[in-house]
């Protein structure tokens, strides 16, 4: 469960600055996954995440085993199918949660301050469940966090380990990043608002969006950065592969966490990339 918050971003250069609060203030926005998403319901007082990735065999936040090979669309309607507020992770959801971890660690890079994580070893498969035995809400299965090993965020599983997570309520076109709210709305290539075109490669600068309401949806606007510097997780940027995914998969990599972008096809699926489900009630 995520507690609604009100947000609000500035830049001076390249100095990003973020404040959180717990009641509405001046200037500060409703976060984003709790947000008036055009659907209907207002402001959400407390919205849900899955703390697993999806479930093979029914896309529950349930048992072990892993659900990949889905294309993004496929994972869309197989989590709606659980009930009519449950719906695939989005953008949204993404932002709220990253935007959590940076006030309370104000740090761009996760895996040196909660964990590597990624696996124990760069084979497949693996199953949820890792880090059930941590008696604290975050951090990582490992001896030292800079150990691959396996992470929680706030109880949220492996947010870069294991498989990917297929992002909804977002797209890549010609026009760059376009983001959709309204989840009974979400599309491969439709429905959105363009934010700006995203810079590839590890980011040296973030935008924020100009776009009323959408300020919260930043991309980098400057790459050319690398796994120890600035934002140390890639960002890719495409012009034909539409469907975003995030985290990182059982591949060993310092280039995932929270900040990880990947864009696929609308018909791909892939063994590491998952899903993962979230209420709104």
């Amino acid at each position: 469960a995520i507690p609604k918050f009100y947000d609000k971003w500035t830049k001076s250069g390249k100095t990003m600055k973020l404040q959180i609060a717990d009641g509405e203030t001046d200037g500060f926005l409703c976060s984003p996954a709790h947000a008036d998403r055009g659907d209907g319901k207002g402001e959400r007082d407390v919205v849900y995440v899955g703390r697993y990735h999806c479930s093979e065999s029914n896309y529950k936040s349930s048992e072990p085993a892993q659900r990949g090979d889905d294309t993004r669309a496929q994972a869309r309607a197989g989590i709606h199918a659980l009930g009519a507020t449950i719906w695939q992770w989005d953008l949204a959801m993404h932002w709220t949660i990253i935007m959590l971890y940076l006030v309370e660690f104000a740090n761009w890079n996760c895996q040196t301050k909660i964990g590597y994580g990624c696996s124990s070893s760069n084979g497949w498969q693996y199953t949820n469940g890792k880090t059930d035995s941590m008696e604290y809400h975050t951090g990582t299965t490992a001896s030292s966090r800079t150990t691959y090993g396996f992470t929680q965020y706030r109880n949220i599983e492996s947010l870069w380990d294991g498989v990917y997570d297929w992002l909804d309520g977002c797209y890549y076109n010609n026009d760059g990043l376009n983001v959709i709210m309204n989840p009974s709305q979400f599309s491969d290539d439709s429905n959105g608002i363009c934010v700006g075109k995203p810079s590839g490669g590890c980011p040296t600068a973030m935008a924020i969006p100009t776009q009323s309401k959408l300020e919260w949806a930043l991309y980098p606007s400057a790459g050319g950065g690398s796994e120890s510097t600035y934002i140390p997780d890639y960002w890719d940027v495409s012009t034909y592969d539409a469907c975003l995914y995030v985290g990182g998969s059982f591949e060993q990599s310092v280039s995932s966490g929270l900040f990880c972008v990947q864009a696929a096809a609308t018909d791909v699926g892939s063994s590491d990339i998952g899903c993962r489900l979230m209420k709104l009630p």
